[in-house]
């Protein structure tokens, strides 16, 4: 019997490691880059895709981004990048990745587009190791340089509250039912 019963710890005990090392959390928090881009059009004005991309590098980032570093190199899709692709007509997997963090690009949408400036709206998902797939909408805006060089660009991304809002992922069931597993033993221990 005390087999058994060393057998049924050490069986709830690595339910409950593989249940803690199986559990992620959601990416929170905020990205942002700039650089130069290279469009299908001489101007902001009359763009439709982005062809190319140089010297792209993280502006800033917090919360689950914290190990990427300012100035730290952003590789971008190789692909164009037509922006309006309402649906899912343009996706790009993956549109950035920096650190750990990749970005798939699900839609785009305009804006705003005029006087110089260029303002997307765009969603997707973003990824790494030990976080959940995290499903973001961000800004990406360009604007006309004033000496006719390549276009310059900013994009953000922010992330909501740190706190999920989804369960856990069943870590609370698993303990409840463990210690009620260990109640259920301990009683028939005492009543043989």
């Amino acid at each position: 019997m005390k087999n058994k019963a060393i057998k049924i710890v050490c069986a709830a005990a690595a339910i409950f490691a593989v249940a803690q090392v199986t559990q992620a959390s959601p990416i929170v928090g905020y990205i942002g880059f700039h650089g130069n881009v290279t469009l299908d059009s001489g101007s902001v004005n009359t763009a439709t895709e982005a062809v190319s991309w140089n010297g792209v590098v993280v502006g800033g980032s917090d919360g689950s981004f914290s190990s990427v570093n300012v100035g730290d190199s952003v590789l971008m899709s190789s692909s164009g990048w037509f922006f309006n692709s309402i649906g899912g007509g343009g996706i790009v997997e993956p549109f950035w990745s920096v650190g750990d963090f990749s970005f798939d690009l699900i839609t785009s949408t305009i804006v705003s587009q005029g006087y110089g400036f260029l303002n997307i709206v765009i969603s997707g998902t973003v990824s790494a190791a030990g976080y959940d797939t995290t499903s973001i909408t961000g800004a990406f805006t360009a604007v006309n340089p004033p000496s006719g060089g390549g276009q310059t660009f900013g994009m953000a991304i922010a992330f909501g509250d740190p706190v999920p809002s989804v369960p856990d992922g069943g870590m609370t069931v698993m303990l409840l039912g463990g210690a009620l597993a260990g109640v259920g033993f301990l009683k028939r221990k005492l009543t043989v």
